[in-house]
């Protein structure tokens, strides 16, 4: 049954300690969002920079997880190095119900280790590991190394962070289980700065069901309505990419840093149906959640000459398809999956990092930049130039990435461009679809991510 108390992990990097702190005020704070405000203004100092040891940074899961169907989110709460503001940020995977199995209504990570380490925690047990010789390591590479170096499987979620996160990107984010990420305002550097390079969450124990039968008719019920129904027919099948070829149609797709909002001759070779007709390889769902939104592309790449290739899975939705496909100017499905599997290597988040380099790429043909800030050149359409520009946004490698890793604007500040930026917030979200969508997102909104 669901504890009258949140009961909370606390873990000081700084001395390497952790005690179990129960917290009251399941009644007053509503869900992971509430909680995780809750321990935010308990252990966050506004007054203090984001990446002040003392700052904290907050896992937490509802009431409901592990309890019903798609109750499979983790919130991720944190200040923001984007803004310097409280924001929160969701993502699925194995993370809530790992969560749930550890015993824990959340985690929270303070302090700063001396060097880059490894937390790995779990109902009975927390330890941190130094691990020097994962710091530079893609996203990839981590994980490949953490699944040798950790025990646990099944309830085991492994969060990592890619270069972006260890450089302070202002939109590095935290990978989840390969495929989801806590996104958009930075808590992948927020990770970073306490040298902390992954976390693994082992769901080692167990925890009781409510008793009698009206539990288990009411799970049953949401079951039936989510796999029997058409109600989530639209997630499972094209997915949010479903969308692209929609939002085109009505002229509200931003292509080439929104200097057009469709564009026919194109949009076919990115729509949701090519995707799924093409590069479609299977679908996946979080833990706790049957519906199985996750689509996984395949990726198919020539490394020698003798027609020796290798394929990578690399998931794919809507707002990457838009941010770093239409939004660069891409028709290619393809090409597009090329540029979300090299933002996933770097731990940055797929929205900002698109939209940024569409401006770069604007700002280039206005000749406010050179390749000189660019080491490469950028032109809507070509891939490589962005392959190229993704590893430099994430690895910080001269005055202009290192800016422009700090958002948009601040680039444009200084190299001149702010009117074609486009930043509402934050870096706009893929709808450009009228006055309330533009007015939200200049509002701030949108500052909560969920994948």
């Amino acid at each position: 049954m669901i504890r009258a108390d949140f009961r909370i992990l606390l873990v000081d990097l700084s001395i390497r300690k952790a005690h179990i702190v129960d917290l009251p005020g399941r009644e007053t704070y509503i869900g992971g969002s509430g909680l995780a405000a809750m321990l935010f203004e308990k252990y966050g100092d506004m007054a203090a920079p984001w990446s002040d040891p003392k700052q904290p940074l907050i896992f937490t899961i509802g009431p409901l997880t592990g309890y019903f169907p798609l109750m499979s989110k983790t919130v991720c709460g944190f200040l923001s190095p984007y803004h310097g503001q409280y924001a929160e940020s969701h993502a699925g995977g194995r993370s809530a119900l790992a969560l749930r199995f550890a015993d824990m209504d959340a985690l929270v990570i303070v302090g700063k280790a001396s060097g880059p380490c490894v937390l790995s925690v779990g109902a009975r047990h927390m330890e941190i590991k130094d691990a020097p010789f994962l710091w530079g390591k893609d996203v990839f590479t981590t994980g490949k190394m953490l699944r040798h170096m950790l025990p646990g499987s099944g309830q085991r979620s492994i969060l990592r962070i890619g270069p972006a996160g260890e450089n302070g990107c202002a939109y590095a984010c935290i990978n989840v289980d390969t495929y989801r990420h806590f996104g958009r305002l930075g808590a992948g550097a927020v990770m970073g700065a306490k040298n902390l390079k992954a976390i693994a969450i082992v769901g080692d124990a167990s925890f009781p069901l409510p008793e009698g039968k009206e539990y288990a008719k009411c799970f049953h019920e949401i079951y039936d309505q989510l796999t029997e129904t058409s109600m989530m027919s639209k997630y499972h099948d094209l997915g949010t990419a479903g969308n692209v070829a929609a939002l085109d149609a009505l002229k509200s797709l931003p292509w080439r840093n929104l200097q057009a909002t469709s564009d026919p001759e194109r949009i076919d070779g990115i729509s949701g149906e090519k995707f799924a007709q093409d590069m479609l390889l299977r679908n996946t769902a979080c833990s706790g959640c049957p519906v199985g939104c996750i689509h996984i592309g395949y990726l198919r790449e020539k490394f020698m000459a003798d027609n020796r290739y290798l394929y990578r899975q690399v998931a794919y939705d809507y707002e990457p398809i838009f941010a770093l496909g239409s939004m660069l100017g891409f028709g290619d499905g393809f090409k597009v999956l090329g540029l979300m599997d090299a933002v996933e290597r770097e731990g940055l988040d797929c929205m900002s990092s698109g939209v940024a380099l569409a401006w770069a790429t604007e700002a280039m043909e206005k000749g406010l930049i050179t390749e000189a800030e660019t080491l490469t050149p950028l032109a809507f359409g070509e891939p490589e130039g962005y392959k190229l520009a993704i590893h430099h946004l994430g690895a910080a490698s001269n005055e202009f990435y290192r800016l422009l890793a700090q958002g948009t604007l601040v680039a444009a500040k200084r190299y001149l461009g702010e009117d074609f930026a486009c930043v509402l917030g934050q870096e706009m979200a893929g709808y450009a679809t009228g006055e309330t969508f533009f007015v939200s997102e200049t509002l701030s909104f949108r500052h909560s991510h969920l994948d």
